[in-house]
């Protein structure tokens, strides 16, 4: 009797086991095809202009909280032809579960599971990142809109796609606003 429940112990153990393995196996092959998109992406990667209208921005931040809500407050301010802002999330903490973005967001080849995330981020004018973080996901999320002008802070370690890097000596986002004004204002002119 101990035998066979011994037996079927070890049978569970390798079932379990075998199904960790298989979902690892998956986890690699959705992170090759994540990177692979990435790098293709930046490769035909255009160096897109300041745009002279604005009516899509996409803020890119770990978490929502009252501060990434003031700024963009703010941003509808600098922008008053918005048709729509959006956050997208990267913490597992989002407020937004709607337009939270991990690896979960994405099939087996890494296309969006939800289209309409996808259709949202390819018609974004310009793309704010006030994330703090570098990351696969975000990278290749921010990838997806080619048509956008790409503005970051700028203390990341890789900030190729995008055309202004902004760096503070801090994490402020007033003062990130204040420098993005700055620069709105030089570049809406010319």
């Amino acid at each position: 009797m101990a035998v066979c429940e011994f037996t079927k112990l070890n049978q569970l153990n390798l079932h379990e086991h075998s199904l960790h393995l298989t979902r690892f196996f998956f986890e690699m092959l959705k992170t090759f095809y994540i990177k692979s998109k990435l790098d293709r992406n930046l490769k035909a990667l255009q160096i897109n202009g300041y745009p002279n209208q604005v009516k899509y921005v996409g803020v890119f931040c770990k978490y929502f909280d009252i501060d990434v809500e003031y700024f963009i407050k703010n941003i509808r301010k600098l922008y008053p032809n918005l048709v729509f802002t959006r956050c997208f999330e990267f913490d597992h903490f989002a407020k937004e579960k709607e337009y939270y973005i991990s690896k979960k967001s994405f099939d087996l080849k890494g296309n969006f599971k939800k289209n309409y995330i996808y259709e949202e981020i390819s018609k974004l004018d310009l793309v704010i990142d006030i994330s703090e973080q570098q990351s696969l996901i975000k990278n290749y999320t921010i990838s997806l809109a080619t048509q956008a002008c790409k503005i970051s802070l700028g203390h990341l370690s890789d900030n190729s796609q995008f055309q202004l890097s902004i760096k503070l000596n801090n994490y402020n986002l007033d003062d990130f606003y204040k420098e993005l004004e700055k620069y709105h204002n030089i570049l809406k002119n010319g």
